[in-house]
């Protein structure tokens, strides 16, 4: 039986895409991720591009200037987004800065303004309905 790895894949077609999209001049990168399970695939992802200076790190932004980046990776997979961390993404955005974004917990309130992205209402799978059955 075969095993695929699509989050690695998915991974390397986010940071080409927007790679495709950064000035040419476009060499550092801040990647933030509080957690990795097995390999980290945008670790590997950002990588195999080459030619970029890769900041890492897996606590909040405080210390960091975002503006002194030309991408930000910021994946919170494990906790609640520490306290300042949306604010700092929705200035960066505002200020012309590049994001991908992920985060594991759908708040609506932690998605960086700027992003565009509303998260859906969670919804429960609908109960089968007598009309929708088969008896055998």
């Amino acid at each position: 039986m075969k095993k695929y790895k699509f989050s690695g894949a998915i991974a390397a077609v986010a940071v080409a895409a927007v790679g495709w999209a950064l000035p040419a001049a476009a060499t550092t990168v801040l990647y933030r991720n509080d957690l990795s399970l097995g390999t980290d695939e945008m670790a590997a992802a950002l990588s195999s591009l080459g030619g970029l200076t890769v900041t890492s790190t897996n606590g909040n932004l405080s210390t960091f200037t975002l503006s002194n980046y030309n991408l930000v990776v910021y994946f919170n997979q494990d906790t609640s987004m520490p306290a300042g961390d949306t604010a700092a993404l929705d200035s960066y955005i505002a200020g012309g800065g590049r994001v991908i974004y992920d985060n594991f917990d759908q708040t609506a309130q932690q998605f960086p303004a700027g992003s565009g992205v509303t998260p859906a209402a969670p919804t429960s799978p609908a109960s089968p309905s007598a009309a929708s059955s088969t008896q055998v």
